[in-house]
C-alpha cells in the first residue's frame, strides 16, 4: 500500500543524504523532532509495525539528548494524545523502547 512506499522512500531519502556528504547532517543541528500518528479506525494493526520500523529507522539519524536532537511523538485519532514529550527522554534507546 501506500504506507510501504513511503517507508521505502523516505528510508532511500535518508539514506541518500548520509551516503553523498559522508556525515549525518542531523547530528550537527540540535532539533526538535515531533512524530504525528494516525490512530483512527482507517488504519489497520499490521500498519502500526510499518509505522514503528519507519520511526525506528529515522532516529538512526538522529543524535537524542536534551542537548541536541528532541523527539516527541503523538497519536491522533478522534483525539489528541501525546504519548511522549520532547523533555521525556533523552537517548535513542529509551525512545526505541517507548
Amino acid at each position: 500500500g501506500r504506507l510501504d512506499r513511503l517507508v521505502t522512500f523516505k528510508g532511500q531519502n535518508v539514506s541518500a543524504v548520509q551516503s553523498s556528504t559522508g556525515e549525518n547532517p542531523c547530528e550537527a543541528t540540535p532539533l526538535d523532532f515531533v512524530f504525528v500518528i494516525d490512530s483512527s479506525r482507517s488504519i489497520r494493526p499490521n500498519d502500526y509495525e510499518k509505522v514503528k520500523t519507519f520511526i525506528i529507522q529515522i532516529l538512526q539519524f538522529l543524535d537524542i539528548g536534551h542537548n541536541s536532537t528532541r523527539v516527541g511523538l503523538l497519536q491522533y485519532g478522534s483525539v489528541v494524545e501525546p504519548e511522549f514529550s520532547l523533555n521525556t527522554y533523552n537517548s535513542r534507546a529509551q525512545v526505541e523502547q517507548a
